[in-house]
């Protein structure tokens, strides 16, 4: 397999830090994959000795899966394997090897709510409950967990001394029936290798190659534990992109990731910057957005590929005008030989679905994939994108927000963009319900010029 020369500096990195930033479609399963054939063939690491982790089940079996493949394919990679596991997987096992815990000690969901229900009923709980209630409160302490339980964190449910009443009864009802929650997976094994040096001596040796996927999404507690347990060799080799942190409902900090360099002061970095997913027209409209924020590392990207690509930005006058109009644009895209698996339909949230996927069935487009959010369109691609109702309120979505927020939303949208291969296509509207909109910020920002760029995207403007 041919690799660029930035792959093949992460690839053939031997020990120690290494920050890889990972721009979309610049393969960076690939490189992991390979860089753990490497340490294996190379540098005579055991495949035991490598932990490999990552945000979902389905992309660590993925990974699993590829590296599988890979060693196959190659004479001098031995039958044992890495492990490759979640945050949550490769602790839980922590925890049941030196704690004795096993999966009848997560609780449930319904446990969940029968203890806050508990909770709420006491007389010296101001507070009735409400499953909205419930769900709010249960979200609110993940959030506190994940955050390292800091005094600093400011609930938005109710009061915050309510809150940590709240929160320790909750605590104190989970230790009594010896339950964990998914939160607590982390926090134990983090209060675990603070207060048993001695068990984390033996993860150490255990794990001498520990690699980070999607790094951009760690939250403090996941980092704090990563790092206890990389230290004193600290071969760390985190990948990811800052500009697809798209996460922070779950306590995840791209800061965390733009502080790495900080917090080791030795570690290489390489950027991954060749695109081999969008034509060029759509990573240069997705980098003139995503420059809007302050708080990332710059970087440019560039086609991996030769592509042609296309971004088009039209405003209608309500939403039965946006519908048509992409109705309408499927049909040719069908008349071209790009089938329906071959597009997708984005929105902010969920609440924008129901009348457009109501519409398209209606044209017969049932089988249109991944009409999806944009958190649930991370990591796929297709392509045709279409992006809807890229209105003010919706995207970035509610008012007021801070710089941080803001961020994130604007991050949400270029992880929207990048899932693109050649066809783009953002909408909005001038009225949505019969009230008046103004078109997303982030609309407008698409027709700035990018810094030290000159020049606009051919072809690219507005349309009605």
């Amino acid at each position: 397999m041919a690799f660029n020369e930035a792959q093949l500096c992460a690839i053939r990195h031997t020990d120690g830090p290494m920050l890889v930033l990972a721009g979309p479609g610049s393969g960076k399963t690939t490189v992991i994959v390979n860089r753990i054939l490497h340490l294996v063939e190379k540098q005579g690491a055991g495949p035991g000795e490598i932990l490999v982790i990552t945000f979902t089940r389905a992309a660590a079996q993925e990974m699993q899966k590829r590296y599988e493949k890979e060693r196959r394919n190659s004479r001098e990679a031995p039958a044992a394997a890495p492990v490759f596991g979640t945050f949550h997987s490769v602790f839980f096992s922590i925890l049941q090897t030196y704690l004795g815990f096993t999966p009848k000690n997560i609780i449930k969901t319904e446990e969940q709510q029968a203890v806050l229900r508990k909770i709420l009923e006491r007389p010296d709980i101001p507070a009735v409950y409400t499953e909205d209630l419930a769900g709010l409160l249960l979200a609110e302490i993940s959030r506190a967990k994940n955050c390292g339980l800091s005094r600093s964190f400011v609930p938005g449910a109710c009061d915050p001394g309510l809150f940590f009443r709240i929160y320790e009864a909750y605590g104190r009802m989970l230790l009594c029936m010896r339950l964990l929650d998914f939160d607590d997976m982390l926090l134990l094994c983090l209060t675990l290798f603070r207060k048993r040096p001695e068990i984390l001596a033996r993860e150490r040796k255990r794990f001498r190659y520990i690699l980070v996927d999607e790094f951009q999404d760690i939250n403090q507690v996941q980092y704090d534990i990563v790092r206890l347990l990389a230290a004193p060799e600290n071969n760390l080799f985190i990948v990811g992109d800052d500009d697809q942190s798209i996460y922070g409902f779950r306590g995840s900090k791209p800061g965390i990731m733009l502080r790495f360099p900080e917090d080791y002061p030795g570690c290489k970095r390489v950027l991954l910057d060749q695109n081999y997913r969008s034509g060029g027209e759509i990573i240069e409209a997705a980098l003139r957005l995503i420059e809007h924020n302050r708080s990332r590392f710059p970087k440019e990207l560039r086609p991996g590929r030769s592509l042609a690509a296309r971004v088009s930005v039209q405003g209608f006058e309500n939403e039965q005008a946006e519908y048509e109009a992409l109705s309408a644009l499927i049909r040719r895209y069908l008349g071209q030989g790009i089938p329906l698996s071959e597009m997708a339909v984005l929105y902010r949230t969920n609440g924008e679905a129901p009348p457009p996927r109501a519409f398209l069935r209606g044209q017969g487009f049932s089988e249109l994939p991944v009409f999806s959010t944009f958190h649930g369109a991370k990591g796929l691609e297709f392509t045709v994108v279409f992006l809807i109702d890229a209105n003010e309120g919706v995207t970035p979505h509610g008012k007021n927000k801070g710089r941080e927020e803001l961020e994130e939303e604007r991050r949400m949208f270029y992880v929207a963009m990048t899932r693109a291969r050649q066809f783009l296509h953002i909408f909005y509207t001038n009225s949505r319900y019969n009230r008046p909109q103004k078109q997303s910020r982030f609309v407008r920002e698409l027709r700035e010029e990018r810094r030290g760029v000159h020049g606009r995207i051919k072809g690219f403007g507005s349309r009605r």
